[in-house]
């Protein structure tokens, strides 16, 4: 069957139901499946050298969606292996500012319950701020350190207070000889804000939170999506000690034989670009993470039905995955770039 006419066949029609299969355990159905991208890896890489360099602190900047968070999460992990030491790390989402107050014992509490302290909310705002400064202390020695690495998510959302908040905590560590370095990740407004305080000469939070940046990207080509589909392969377990990857947990008969979700992926992403010609878009610089996951996923769910020795992937449920699944966070990331 030719592609074009499979997404012409999704583009003005409701995609047909499909019966459920219950897969509610594995980490894919969870969401909670973090794989070595290549992004991730260049971040890794990235992230060492900023180590090494011994800076304080960083920007990691991308469209939403794109993993970041995800990269987090698979730091804090494995940091041991892929950092190369046991430097302890944590990470802390920031709010808003418009949707709460701005105090000194609100940022320390969350610090705390961030870091998984018992009773981050007790005491005041003195009391959280000493606290976080011996746990600090404590990770730090237990992990025969000296630095400690807190990775603050969507951070774009950081008001000014909360820079002075972080320049007090820095500066009480250092005095207690502990490193701390602060990976500044969230959208691209942090570039934004950046040239802002460089505007203002706000040089003392500059060195100490901006001193390099990385853009952490989406997918962007069909080797990184062959990349995520030969983790899926060969690179991931469910359950642990198994030895069963994620591609064979869905398709075992399929997978028996020899069918790896590595070899269709050149099929996928014609069919992605098959599609947003169709829609009269234009090729994505990147395809959000979110997207191409939950295309994958989706695929995999619909494969597992169909699973056997003879195993195809037909570029008709391509199609539909692409408009089920992807179509919508895909527009939305092209309106970041030609917007």
């Amino acid at each position: 069957m030719m592609i074009n006419s499979v997404v012409a066949s999704f583009s003005d029609s409701t995609p047909v139901a499909r019966t459920s299969i219950t897969l509610t355990k594995h980490p894919l159905d969870r969401d909670q499946a973090v794989l070595p991208t290549l992004p991730l890896e260049e971040f890794v890489n990235v992230l060492n050298d900023w180590l090494d360099s011994r800076l304080t602190g960083a920007i990691v900047w991308g469209n939403q969606r794109v993993g970041k968070s995800e990269a987090i999460k698979y730091l804090k992990a494995n940091g041991a292996e892929l950092l190369g030491c046991t430097i302890p790390m944590g990470s802390v989402s920031v709010s808003d500012p418009s949707a709460t107050a701005l105090t000194e014992n609100r940022f320390f509490g969350a610090l705390l319950a961030a870091l998984n302290y018992a009773s981050p909310q007790s005491g005041t705002a003195a009391v959280k701020r000493h606290r976080l400064i011996d746990l600090i202390q404590e990770r730090v020695a237990s992990a025969n350190e000296y630095r400690f690495l807190l990775f603050i998510d969507e951070a774009q959302w950081l008001a000014n207070i909360q820079y002075r908040y972080l320049m007090d905590l820095h500066n009480q560590l250092k005095i207690a000889d502990v490193h701390l370095v602060c990976i500044l990740v969230g959208q691209p407004e942090l570039l934004t804000i950046r040239q802002e305080m460089r505007n203002a000469k706000q040089a003392h939070l500059l060195g100490r939170f901006m001193g390099a940046s990385h853009q952490f990207t989406g997918v962007c080509n069909d080797t990184e999506l062959n990349r995520i589909a030969h983790a899926l392969d060969a690179q991931s377990e469910f359950p642990v000690g198994s030895g069963v990857s994620y591609t064979q947990h869905y398709v075992p008969m399929a997978f028996s034989n020899g069918w790896r979700m590595e070899q269709v992926t050149p099929l996928i992403w014609k069919v992605l670009d098959q599609v947003l010609e169709a829609e009269n878009l234009p090729k994505c610089p990147e395809i959000p993470m979110n997207a191409s996951m939950a295309l994958i996923v989706w695929l995999l769910h619909q494969l597992a039905k169909q699973d056997s020795p003879n195993l195809e992937l037909d570029p008709l449920l391509i199609s539909e995955g692409v408009y089920r699944r992807a179509l919508i966070p895909i527009k939305d990331n092209i309106e970041l770039y030609v917007g």
